[in-house]
């Protein structure tokens, strides 16, 4: 498959930071409007677990009943979409569900990017949590100096992928990501 659309300017998304972790072809196919997502279960699967906790949420905490849950995040060419924030004594938590830890090292990476925004905003006392259902599991991230370094590089890493001209070669289907994505069928039809 040819590039088709150019891609010059890449605004980096959490998504992308997501998809770098899973598949550069996914990363690849992101900016130039590529979507498989309607009928996949695991989508589907993963909506309504987030639709239920900020359910839950709202119930235990009136004040967040008529808000909108997501937070929108742009600064410059990078933008990402957090699914709540909530707050613990002075610190703002950037909350993450996920329905599975699977892909754990693309979600702590997705927050890790979060948390570098706001940081580029100037926002200081800060942390992530990641909510991962099947395993019950809350997992806290820190921005420290190395994981902003290892989010700058994944940064720079996306872009490179998104500005080359040629579709990145597909991966062993038995690679564990592919089985339930979106895309198998078109990777592998």
């Amino acid at each position: 498959m040819e590039g088709g659309k150019k891609v010059e300017d890449v605004r980096v998304t959490g998504m992308m930071i997501h998809y770098l972790y899973i598949c550069h072809r996914k990363l690849w196919l992101l900016p130039r409007g590529v979507f498989f997502s309607g009928e996949n279960y695991f989508l589907k699967m993963g909506k309504l677990i987030e639709e239920k906790f900020l359910y839950e949420r709202s119930r235990e905490n009136k004040e967040l009943e008529d808000k909108d849950s997501k937070i929108y995040l742009n600064e410059g060419y990078l933008q990402g979409q957090i699914d709540y924030i909530d707050k613990e004594g002075n610190c703002l938590i950037v909350g993450e569900i996920k329905r599975s830890g699977r892909a754990r090292k693309a979600a702590l990476m997705q927050i890790a990017f979060y948390l570098y925004i706001l940081k580029l905003k100037g926002i200081e006392n800060i942390k992530g949590k990641l909510l991962l259902d099947e395993e019950k599991e809350e997992v806290e991230v820190i921005l420290s100096d190395e994981l902003e370094r290892e989010v700058k590089k994944a940064i720079m890493q996306v872009k490179s992928i998104c500005r080359q001209p040629h579709i990145p070669k597909a991966i062993p289907l038995e690679k564990h990501f592919c089985r339930g994505c979106s895309f198998k069928d078109f990777c592998f039809a």
